[in-house]
């Protein structure tokens, strides 16, 4: 079958249609192609966001259907709300891309008169309403049966040195928010003094410039089921092979430091301490080594961010585990130990299935 995304939008003097040049001959149209290799809904959206840079919530019925330009086959036209526009996309360049009027919309639509009519037909209580992020239980409380949560790095893991993203990274993001996960991001740019900062309004414009679906940019590090990041390294409770990567990534560093995982790496699923932690800790300390105890999945309930700082400083004094500082914030490290992990080395085509089964093993997404 053939879809059509009818990409709309509340303006300044009433409805607003986004059309686009064909890539034939620079008529104006709106994105079409099948649906052979997905449910329409996400055809849909994917045409939006290839052809024209736009993302919100598709229709759940057709809107209505029109014959196509050669008027050999019948296409399902879908509504999309646009609640993102986005400036770099797959097709940015090739066409052009103008919100228009109703009005104007059907006079440049005009060789095709059925979906002239189709789309002069539109209202704005035509469109699927917004679903609010913050509709849904806090990242913060997750409860098991919740979407997985994954939590990516920026910079060398979806974002290159420029700012612009890294090779198969918006389409991998695309891949999980369609298996049903949330994605949220966690920088060594930012640190808790910068929150409501312009350092942070900056990242948050990258991501949506580059057109990543990412909920939120944390200055803490979140919980989440798996965090992706190019010097995460996934902890198997194995503290020597830890010392040979660290020895090995690291060796050359005047001060190398590596963050471990409170409740990733340090703490083992009774609340207690790792077997060889201990021994673990002092070795790389000996070594020179500035060891930074994270927070991340460490939440217990009910407590503030000061509480769970003081919390996690209790229970490593109580265990004997001494690290040089408990930090809530992702910080600046050569190594991320956490046994959520999941190590990027570059290549989306790689690393996403092993996101994928990780999930699946854990949370039973699709």
């Amino acid at each position: 079958m053939i879809v059509a995304a009818l990409s709309c939008r509340a303006g300044a003097e009433g409805l607003e249609v986004l059309l686009v040049t064909s890539r034939l001959d620079g008529s104006w149209e709106i994105p079409a192609g099948s649906d052979q290799d997905s449910a329409p809904h996400a055809a849909v959206a994917r045409l939006a966001f290839e052809t024209s840079g736009v993302r919100g919530r598709v229709a759940e019925d057709a809107w209505g259907h029109c014959t196509s330009r050669r008027g050999s086959r019948s296409v399902a036209i879908y509504l999309l709300k646009v609640e993102r526009e986005v400036e770099f996309f797959p097709e940015r360049g090739k066409r052009r891309r103008e919100w228009v009027s109703l009005a104007e919309a059907q006079s440049r639509l005009a060789h095709s008169p059925d979906l002239a009519v189709l789309v002069g037909s539109v209202r704005l209580e035509s469109l699927p309403p917004t679903i609010s992020l913050g509709d849904g239980p806090s990242l913060w409380e997750r409860t098991r049966g919740d979407s997985p949560v994954v939590c990516l790095d920026l910079d060398d893991t979806i974002l290159g040195r420029g700012d612009e993203p890294l090779p198969g990274a918006v389409a991998a993001c695309e891949v999980l928010v369609e298996r049903g996960c949330r994605l949220v991001a966690s920088t060594a740019r930012l640190d808790p003094i910068w929150a409501g900062s312009p350092r942070e309004g900056k990242v948050r414009e990258v991501l949506a410039r580059c057109g990543f679906p990412i909920e939120e940019v944390f200055v803490e590090v979140p919980s989440a089921d798996l965090y992706v990041d190019d010097k995460g390294w996934r902890f198997r409770g194995d503290w020597e092979e830890l010392a040979d990567v660290v020895a090995g990534r690291l060796g050359r560093e005047r001060r190398p430091r590596v963050s471990l995982a409170l409740a990733g790496a340090l703490m083992n699923s009774d609340e207690g301490p790792t077997p060889g932690a201990s021994q673990a800790l002092k070795r790389l300390r000996q070594g020179r080594v500035e060891v930074i105890a994270s927070l991340g999945n460490f939440r217990p309930a009910g407590a503030s961010l000061g509480e769970r700082l003081a919390q996690a400083k209790i229970w490593l004094a109580e265990h004997g585990l001494e690290v040089d500082r408990v930090h809530q914030g992702k910080i600046s490290s050569g190594l991320y130990v956490d046994s959520h992990a999941v190590p990027f080395h570059g290549d989306w085509r790689a690393t996403l299935p092993e996101v994928l089964r990780r999930l699946r093993r854990g949370q039973g997404i699709t």
